[in-house]
């Protein structure tokens, strides 16, 4: 299993997936992952969920703090992103497709088990409240160019989790 170091993300328009590049700290060692529309709205919905449950500065306040709180978290990751225009090397080696990601949560971080479809984690890769924001920003970056329409149903999902916890 391979522990990914860096993450880069690009919409595959041919295939109409989010390729996801995990590079290692190991030399010419990477993971080439294929992320669908299913899979990206769970990834979205999940890492929030994480997020929002864990933040031991919101555990006693109103619904509409935590949302505000997380945001600004969001709104700062953003600024730690280091986003380089690179050229990727295309590699002869299709793609793994990832049907199922655990979040865990430990001490000082999260840790993102990726799985293929034989239910066996292909990668892990270990990361800060901040990097989880991160990640989930360039994700949905990706969302949005695949004009999937992600952002509206995410934004309804917290919006009616929202509305849960008021009544």
């Amino acid at each position: 299993m391979l522990e990914i170091k860096t993450y880069s993300f690009i919409y595959n328009q041919i295939n109409d997936r989010i390729q996801l590049i995990g590079n290692s700290k190991i030399a010419d060692s990477r993971i080439d992952l294929w992320i669908t529309r299913r899979m990206t709205h769970i990834l979205i919905k999940l890492s929030n969920d994480v997020l929002g449950s864990t933040n031991p500065k919101t555990l006693h306040l109103s619904p509409d703090i935590n949302q505000e709180i997380h945001s600004f978290e969001f709104q700062r990751s953003q600024q730690t992103i280091k986003s380089e225009a690179q050229t990727i090397t295309l590699i002869d080696k299709e793609p793994t497709l990832i049907i199922k990601v655990d979040i865990k949560t430990l001490p000082n971080y999260f840790e993102w088990l990726f799985y293929d479809i034989s239910d066996v984690p292909v990668a892990f890769g270990n990361l800060t409240r901040t990097q989880m924001h991160a990640l989930n920003g360039l994700i949905t970056d990706q969302a949005i160019k695949a004009e999937w329409g992600l952002t509206h149903a995410i934004n309804k999902i917290e919006k009616d989790e929202k509305d849960k916890k008021i009544h």
